[in-house]
């Protein structure tokens, strides 16, 4: 079950998934204090997209913590949204 909570910048709730493109500037934030914060505030899923590398780092809430699994272009995988193809998450990049 879902709780109300302040995340960030007056919004209320927590949303299922967070998807992160990063880049070479942002790329530190994004998978150490980002990842804590949704972390803490209960985000099931967080994804990062390095668009890049042509990978996503999916990381999945299991007992209070984030796993990690790395997925290339060209796999599947599945999601809290559903079975996701790499291939057309980075169609054109």
């Amino acid at each position: 079950m879902r709780t109300a909570g302040k995340i960030i910048g007056g919004y209320k709730g927590r949303p299922l998934i967070v998807i992160e493109v990063v880049s070479p500037s942002t790329y530190k934030i994004d998978v150490t204090l980002k990842k804590d914060l949704y972390c803490a505030y209960g985000v099931e899923e967080y994804w990062i997209a390095d668009p890049y590398n042509k990978t996503i780092r999916q990381c999945t809430l299991e007992h209070d913590r984030y796993a990690e699994t790395i997925i290339a272009c060209g796999e599947t995988f599945d999601s809290v949204i559903g079975t996701i193809d790499t291939a057309l998450v980075f169609q054109g990049v």
